[in-house]
């Protein structure tokens, strides 16, 4: 019998990266890339990146299902940030986490240990806690890092990583993506 084959994780890196880098084209009016400019704004920006990234997703190929904010969870207060449903193959189950500017440094992050990975720990243990429709799918965790402090405390706890730039020339600025798959 026919068994189709997964979208793989590191499918879904490369389409979560090519979505911030179409996000990053400077123009005449835009001298930092766009990401940037929503990493530097009060309020953070992981709600922008979950509608960039499903947006991206529905590009996959075989047209799978996109939806944010889903209860795969036991708990019903609790919702997946991206959920993929291909026509064919496993559900994929995805939490996000976008590095603030503000949010860290509110938290005192110029003078104490970086504590990023502490909310992705947090989705970390969400994700192990899915209905059990969801107990065969793939899940995974996303961290998108701008700052060197916010990586670092993501590479003591094992994860793949990818470095990419945003914009051009003295306008660029180097991102790290990290991701899990649980």
């Amino acid at each position: 019998m026919y068994q189709p084959q997964d979208i793989a994780p590191k499918t879904i890196i490369g389409w979560a990266e090519g979505a911030l880098v179409e996000r990053s084209t400077l123009t005449q009016y835009r001298r930092t890339p766009e990401p940037v400019d929503y990493f530097l704004e009060k309020g953070g920006w992981e709600n922008v990146l979950k509608l960039w990234l499903s947006s991206k997703f529905r590009e996959l190929p075989g047209t799978p299902t996109v939806e944010c904010e889903q209860a795969i969870y036991q708990d019903p207060h609790q919702n997946v940030d991206i959920l993929i449903r291909p026509a064919l193959g496993k559900a994929i189950c995805i939490e996000l986490k976008a590095e603030s500017l503000f949010h860290s440094a509110l938290q005192g992050r110029q003078t104490v240990p970086h504590k990023f990975f502490d909310e992705v720990g947090d989705d970390i243990e969400k994700l192990r806690w899915v209905k059990p429709q969801y107990a065969d799918a793939i899940k995974m965790v996303i961290a998108v890092c701008f700052s060197v402090e916010a990586a670092e405390s993501m590479r003591k706890h094992a994860f793949e990583e990818d470095t990419i730039t945003l914009g051009e020339g003295e306008n660029s600025w180097p991102i790290t993506i990290f991701w899990r798959v649980i």
